[in-house]
């Protein structure tokens, strides 16, 4: 029996004002805060906003294993995958050569298959490898089509045409655009990428749209529009003259193993995704990451001095305030997506892993920006590298 039943009732009244007080300033925060994000992001579906809960600590490290290199001397590798076996299937161009080279998990070299050229078993490019129902499916952008291989005896079974131009016009009129092929996602239906066809001097932006095709249907699934690369603008003798920047503004994406396509622009960091089963969209992540001031000084570097047009050429252009925020995009076995950010001094990406099952950061990883990540699976994570000749090789490192 209470000695002061009317306290404890006050007590009971306060405690609750005070918690429904609180609750109410909780969500006038987060409106405020939504309210101030731009309209494309606060309009996404399953929005998830990060935070930097985790801190600045990484809490994660590689150790180096192997490294798949042989003496190829690549000028360019485009794409890794890997089989079950953990053998490495290796996109790469070299003079007079586009091949894709295969290693044992070892690192001792295996086979090749292809060459430069445009017949059958041929590649003007390799731009993406999957191994998928034992077969091996070459995708060259340059010729847009797919070249497939029996998996086990590397032998050629198709070649596979794309159209080469498709006019959108119900969307953009008098815009053109380029269509890729990138991944196979069912017997028939194929991920696209359409790119507007232009004179970069005079379009310095341009679109880049995301569709499925299903080979038995005319009609092809919109999924999303992006931006293109951004160019940038200077003056050659009276002309325009188009050049990129060394990190430049554009649309980056990456295919997940459990059928997500994860499309990010790395002018802000946000990371939407869509199902490759009917082109819906997921789930998106946003953090509210300052951008570093662009100097123009550091895009004019003393290299160019040998040639005086060249740098005129950078010198006349007009350069946006800010460096971009991220640099790629990439998911791994597990559902994590790995997204490097562009730190201050730009010789670091900060890696911040995202698990999207349970949607938060789970770890950060902070690399060199010579070390790019293109693979990661089984714990084992893959990096394209330059020896000291300036050739790409590719490292196989543990995550620990």
């Amino acid at each position: 029996m209470y000695l002061f039943p009317h306290l404890m009732n006050f007590s009971h009244r306060f405690k609750s004002l005070l918690c429904t007080f609180v609750l109410l300033a909780l969500l006038s925060a987060c409106s405020n805060d939504s309210a101030e994000l731009p309209e494309h992001i606060r309009n996404s579906k399953q929005l998830i906003i990060l935070t930097n809960q985790n801190g600045s600590e990484d809490t994660f490290q590689l150790e180096k294993e192997v490294v798949f290199e042989d003496s190829l001397m690549l000028d360019q590798i485009n794409a890794i995958t890997t089989d079950s076996q953990g053998r490495v299937y290796i996109a790469g161009e070299s003079w007079g050569k586009r091949q894709l080279h295969i290693f044992e998990p070892d690192g001792s070299y295996a086979d090749s298959l292809g060459t430069l050229g445009s017949e059958p078993g041929e590649f003007q490019s390799i731009d993406n490898v999957q191994i998928e129902n034992g077969e091996l499916l070459l995708f060259d952008r340059t010729l847009q089509r797919l070249t497939r291989y029996n998996f086990q005896h590397k032998s050629l079974l198709d070649t596979l045409n794309f159209e080469v131009t498709q006019d959108l016009s119900e969307e953009y009129r008098s815009i053109s655009f380029s269509s890729e092929p990138v991944a196979r996602v069912s017997d028939n239906t194929f991920l696209m990428i359409h790119r507007q066809i232009r004179n970069p001097a005079y379009e310095p932006e341009g679109i880049l749209k995301f569709s499925l095709k299903d080979l038995n249907e005319i009609d092809r699934l919109h999924i999303a529009d992006f931006s293109d690369v951004t160019y940038m603008i200077g003056d050659y003798a009276g002309s325009p003259a188009a050049f990129t920047l060394p990190l430049p503004e554009r649309t980056v994406y990456h295919i997940s193993e459990s059928g997500n396509l994860y499309v990010a622009h790395t002018s802000e960091f946000f990371i939407k995704s869509y199902s490759l089963e009917d082109g819906s969209e997921g789930s998106s992540y946003y953090f509210a990451a300052d951008r570093s001031v662009m100097n123009p000084k550091e895009i004019n570097h003393p290299r160019f001095s040998h040639n005086r047009q060249l740098l005129k050429v950078r010198e006349s252009a007009e350069y946006p305030e800010f460096w971009p925020v991220l640099y790629s995009v990439i998911s791994d076995d597990e559902d994590r997506i790995w997204i490097s950010k562009i730190s201050d001094d730009r010789k670091y990406l900060e890696w911040w892993i995202v698990d999207d099952r349970k949607r938060e950061i789970t770890g950060r990883l902070t690399l060199p920006i010579s070390k790019k990540i293109i693979h990661i699976k089984n714990g084992m994570v893959y990096t394209v590298e330059k020896d000291e000749m300036g050739f790409e090789k590719v490292v196989r490192y543990r995550l620990i």
